[in-house]
């Protein structure tokens, strides 16, 4: 049975990622500044707490930080093209895998330095990987880090 079906004549979404408008990398930037400053004014008062309340406004803080982050690598950019979605792909996986071995190599360093072995915690994860997903694609999209061979002439 042939197939009826042209696949170049079916039209292609222009998000296929389903990335936010680009003003979400501004709204990403102030909310990660806000949590920061809160941050700072909060240490700089001095204010005791219990060290339960201090692992609450910790975990609150680290995941308001989470999503900011995922704000501004969820967003598009102005030009968002063929060529872009491509290096966020491959950005994506490179991170993915540069955090599997983190987790595999990190209880081997505690041990050489002599730290007592903690395991990873979730927010600790999915913020090294948001921050390294950001460090690559940028240095990625001005062309410092190149992931695929250079063809010879």
């Amino acid at each position: 049975m042939e197939n009826k079906i042209d696949p170049s004549k079916l039209p292609h979404p222009k998000n296929i990622f389903g990335l936010l408008p680009n003003y979400f990398k501004k709204i990403g930037w102030l909310i990660i500044i806000l949590t920061i400053v809160s941050l700072l004014i909060l240490k700089a008062l001095k204010i005791e707490f219990e060290i339960i309340q201090k692992e609450i406004i910790r975990m609150i803080f680290f995941n308001i930080l989470i999503i900011g982050l995922l704000l501004i690598a969820w967003a598009r950019d102005n030009t968002e093209d063929e060529r872009s979605l491509l290096i966020r792909l491959r950005t994506m996986a490179i991170v993915f895998i540069q955090a599997v071995f983190y987790v595999i190599i990190r209880p081997f360093v505690d041990m050489i330095f002599s730290d007592p072995i903690e395991s990873i915690s979730s927010q600790e994860l999915i913020f090294y990987m948001l921050f390294m997903y950001l460090i690559f694609l940028f240095l990625q999209k001005k062309g410092y880090v190149a992931f695929e061979k250079k063809k010879r002439k």
